[in-house]
């Protein structure tokens, strides 16, 4: 037999493995006659034996491709998790020493000293103001961010607390804290301007891997009232003119970023909101 012979009977013999593990007897019948003119003075058995070299030799071929595929694959694994366990022993054998602190309570400038070259910043706007009587400001928002390779110098901004106004009038907003372009906290809502009767809307934080609200301001019931909390605690508390302490005479004894507190009266203003603060670790 030739080889072209031999090569077509072997392609031939490929397709009906490939397009079926039995054939039909269609494609048998098929099969013989079309093997029968290509070569017709040859034998059964060396056909048989041809299309079972074939589909050893395919078998074969396949069995290198999942074997190729399946190397391939747990090279990959075993360096992924090489790399894995790397970082976390590098992580559990690095200590994350505090080199630095500041705590603004007012705007300035943060200058990074030498040996840092981390921080964890922590922002809360100012607090709403109050009026007199009896609702109160909202706590400034809070932002908490870790930055790694900080700027040599960042602008430092720290919201001023709103004021606080007498009977139901509007009382004035925190102001917004912010660490640079890095993170910032909005302030406190004050008294009645986001209604009348109402109590401030609370600051939120932005940029930050945290964001949260500060606490809202508490509405109109006739009472006294505490200010809205910040994420360092209460406003100032709510105040009463026949005791002798009314809400603005104690104002500075909120949180950070703590709405103003109210009196249960008109007789007096509400109490301002305390301002916010930016504190800065460097690691």
């Amino acid at each position: 037999m030739s080889t072209i012979q031999e090569t077509a009977i072997a392609g031939l013999l490929s397709r009906v493995i490939n397009q079926s593990s039995s054939a039909t007897p269609e494609q048998l019948v098929y099969l013989a006659k079309t093997i029968d003119a290509i070569a017709p003075n040859e034998s059964l058995d060396y056909i048989v034996e041809t299309g079972e070299d074939n589909q050893e030799v395919m078998t074969s071929s396949y069995n290198t491709q999942i074997n190729s595929i399946n190397s391939t694959k747990d090279t990959q694994v075993a360096a992924i998790n090489t790399a894995a366990s790397s970082k976390i022993a590098e992580l559990n054998s690095t200590t994350f020493t505090i080199k630095s602190f500041h705590a603004f309570t007012s705007s300035g400038t943060w200058t990074r000293p030498s040996d840092v070259t981390r921080v964890l910043v922590k922002v809360v706007g100012g607090g709403g103001g109050a009026c007199g009587h009896s609702e109160t400001g909202a706590g400034g928002g809070f932002a908490q961010e870790w930055i790694e390779g900080v700027a040599s110098s960042v602008t430092v901004t720290v919201g001023g607390g709103g004021g606080g106004t007498s009977y139901h009038n509007a009382s004035g907003n925190g102001g917004t804290s912010s660490f640079g372009s890095y993170c910032s906290a909005s302030g406190g809502g004050g008294a009645n301007t986001s209604g009348g009767h109402s109590g401030g809307r609370p600051g939120l934080g932005s940029g930050g891997n945290i964001n949260v609200y500060g606490g809202g301001g508490h509405g109109h019931d006739g009472g006294g009232g505490t200010g809205g909390a910040s994420y360092f605690g209460n406003g100032g508390r709510g105040g009463h003119h026949g005791s002798g302490r009314t809400a603005y005479q104690v104002e500075g004894e909120g949180a950070p970023g703590g709405g103003g507190a109210s009196d249960w009266t008109t007789h007096s203003r509400g109490g301002n909101g305390r301002p916010g603060i930016v504190i800065v670790y460097g690691y």
